[in-house]
């Protein structure tokens, strides 16, 4: 038997749209091509080196509508209302680094690169304890590393043709509450031989008291969490021709990556009323009544593949300007996948006969629906050096959500989002820059009404036809109501240095 619970991260609004800040481009001849499209590696020539400290804020605000589970039935000592609504702030704070290098290494044509990024993030943390999402997410971090390196050559200085290969390595931490009432309902009825207490109630599946907070990562002894981690490759490829050194044209694919995380995770449960004493009895005879029980967890998915296109000119001198855009896959993260072991020996309970009951019931072999379609993102991105060490410009970005309205929470937030930027860079000497940027993402508000997830006693008994293991359409929902409205804005403060070193290549794009 399992019970439902919920994961702490977002989907499509893990990507971080700008990779390598404001020089971070499609049609980029500098290191940042590494990730855009690594053609670009052999356009810019002689040796660039890049380095951004990028500090990023911002929040995720989310006022939760209180689920309908239907009229309490008055009992004795039980509670007769419930209210699951409230409103709560996640809010993140960190710093995304880009560190990259390229060279001709004085070969005509050749462009190599190594470099280090982040292409995919997002942390966030509530502000409330016990807020009303906790169902969804009540603390998390994830972060893809990328370390790539690429290769590309410029044929007759018209079009260049470029591979990347990167080393990922992807870190996952979660902290979000689930509810064993439906369990223990399940575990009493079969106590009294099929028969389930007229107390058993839709309206208590949110209730606290019986609750279990799961920190994938796992608790550690000095209060902190730990990771779970998968390391994999993935490549990139592209095109950049050069009609005249005016324009340039880039075409690149970066190659979407199935990631599996495996880690350590813990269970840290609630005591359920003493007014409830069927479902106390059965959670202090099975060791889930304020204890802690570690385990093994394993977290699947996949990210997608891209399709950038970029078209950068310079229709006057000391003037560039780019559109830009892509085709993001997003449609292969349908679902999260996750599989949770128990060891009956790690089951704090003074029956051993019960360890291993406990043990199945706490296994995991679920589903979690994300509902991600494909998106596109576009962008025009324009610099003016306005005198010899002085270069300022601004970038606007539309990015399309990828979430449909029916899937999205806490845990999966996305929305259409207008991002803003503007940068200068300040050059002491002709071959060093150092710059700074400012960027505003705003995403407008979405108002859920109609969400995919709902939770109720009836589909979590083994004996209904209905049983929410039986049909992954309905194991994948099968967590409580995200109804309710989400608005999320970030902010991004980019601190570079930009060095360049050997002969400028023919085009200055």
């Amino acid at each position: 038997m399992l019970f439902a619970w919920s994961l702490a991260a977002s989907a499509a609004s893990l990507d971080l749209l700008e990779v390598g800040g404001a020089y971070g481009t499609v049609a980029a001849t500098n290191p940042t091509a590494l990730w855009w499209n690594p053609a670009g590696l052999a356009v810019g020539g002689g040796t660039q080196i890049m380095l951004e400290a990028a500090p990023t804020f911002g929040g995720l605000n989310v006022d939760r509508t209180n689920p309908d589970y239907g009229t309490l039935v008055e009992y004795p000592d039980f509670p007769t209302t419930y209210d699951y609504s409230g409103s709560e702030r996640y809010s993140s704070i960190g710093v995304v680094p880009f560190l990259g290098v390229s060279s001709d290494l004085t070969v005509p044509g050749l462009g190599v690169g190594l470099g280090l990024y982040v292409p995919t993030g997002k942390a966030a943390a509530s502000d409330e304890e016990w807020g009303a999402s906790r169902y969804s997410a009540r603390e998390g971090n994830i972060q893809t590393v990328h370390l790539s390196l690429g290769a590309a050559y410029r044929i007759k200085e018209l079009v260049s043709i470029g591979l990347s290969g990167s080393l990922v390595n992807s870190r996952w931490y979660g902290n979000s509450d689930a509810s064993v009432y439906p369990d223990l309902a399940e575990k009493v009825r079969d106590t009294l031989g099929g028969t389930l207490a007229e107390t058993y109630q839709d309206g208590f599946i949110e209730d606290r008291a019986y609750t279990a907070t799961l920190v994938l990562g796992g608790l550690e002894d000095d209060g902190g969490h730990g990771l779970l981690t998968d390391t994999t490759f993935t490549f990139g490829g592209g095109v950049y021709v050069t009609p005249t050194d005016r324009v340039g044209i880039s075409l690149g694919w970066n190659q979407g990556v199935s990631l599996s995380h495996e880690g350590s995770v813990s269970f840290v449960f609630q005591c359920p009323p003493e007014y409830d004493p069927d479902s106390f009895n059965a959670a202090t005879d099975g060791g889930t009544c304020g204890t802690t029980i570690p385990g093994q967890a394993t977290l699947a998915y996949k990210l997608p593949s891209r399709l950038h296109l970029g078209v950068a000119v310079l229709p006057v001198e000391r003037v560039r300007l780019e559109l830009m855009g892509a085709w993001v896959g997003w449609h292969v993260l349908q679902d999260y996948k996750v599989d949770i072991l128990v060891n009956p020996s790690d089951v704090p309970v003074d029956d051993s006969q019960f360890a291993l009951p406990t043990a199945e019931l706490l296994r995991q072999d679920r589903l979690l629906a994300r509902g991600a379609k494909d998106s596109f993102w576009v962008g025009l991105d324009g610099k003016v050096e306005v005198e010899e060490h002085v270069t300022v410009g601004g970038r606007l970005t539309f990015d399309k959500a990828a979430i449909p309205t029916e899937y999205v929470s806490a845990s999966n937030i996305d929305a259409d989002t207008f991002m803003l930027q503007g940068m200068t860079q300040i050059r002491p000497v002709p071959r060093l820059g150092i710059g700074l940027s400012y960027s505003y993402a705003a995403s407008g508000a979405r108002t859920v009404s109609n969400s995919v997830f709902s939770q109720d006693l009836a589909r979590a008994s083994v004996e209904s036809p209905d049983y929410y293991k039986l049909d992954d359409a309905v194991d994948r929902t099968f967590y409580p109501s995200t109804n309710g409205t989400y608005g999320l804005g970030i902010h991004r403060i980019g601190v570079s240095v930009q060095a360049r070193l050997g002969k400028v290549a023919t085009g200055g794009l």
